[in-house]
């Protein structure tokens, strides 16, 4: 993956954080992670339409920049909206007394990231406005010069054999969007370099 091409899928991921489900999103990263293209486009593109994520005409440029078709029907179909919508979570630093123990994902991806390059990792419990079930995320800060999509799956996989846990994970550089930006105004830095 050339340089420009990583930086257009970093972005998109980190635009579309909030709004397009956890599970989507982990797949998505996973298969360009791996360098399986044609895969991780065709489970974008496929996955906007069916969850109704409608994206801007910046998101639809990024993504048209990295396709293999940029004037794929299935981009068509995907609408347009103004503006990224504002986040549909509500964060906060403790999780309710129900919440699981969030010190073991803590404590591996705090050890991943001081070997991958991350400056401070941070943590918030999330909980839909529609009422639903909440969660924990993680937010790791990175320098400019790493690959986001290589540390996402290196301390996905890490998080995954360690405890069987998916996790909740998110990556950037301080250029946050309006999701992180919510996450770090939630919740609680919980490690640094």
């Amino acid at each position: 993956m050339d340089l420009m091409t990583g930086i257009a899928v970093d972005e998109v991921c980190a635009r579309l954080a909030g709004r397009l489900s956890d599970d989507v999103q982990r797949t998505v990263r996973e298969h360009f992670a791996a360098g399986e293209w044609t895969v991780g486009e065709s489970v974008l593109l496929l996955s906007l339409a069916r969850e109704g994520v409608g994206i801007t005409r910046a998101e639809r440029d990024l993504i048209r920049f990295f396709s293999a078709d940029p004037d794929a029907p299935e981009l068509a179909r995907v609408p347009e909206v103004p503006a990224p919508p504002t986040p549909r979570f509500h964060f906060r630093p403790d999780g309710p007394a129900h919440a699981p123990d969030p010190s073991r994902a803590d404590a591996v991806l705090a050890t991943g990231a001081a070997e991958l390059g991350g400056r401070r990792l941070s943590r918030a419990w999330r909980e839909p406005l529609d009422g639903g079930s909440g969660d924990w995320v993680h937010l790791l800060e990175v320098g400019d010069d790493v690959n986001e999509l290589a540390v996402y799956s290196s301390l996905s996989s890490l998080l995954w054999d360690s405890s069987r846990e998916k996790g909740n994970l998110e990556i950037g550089t301080g250029r946050w969007r309006l999701y992180h930006a919510a996450v770090l105004a939630g919740g609680r830095q919980i490690w640094s370099a």
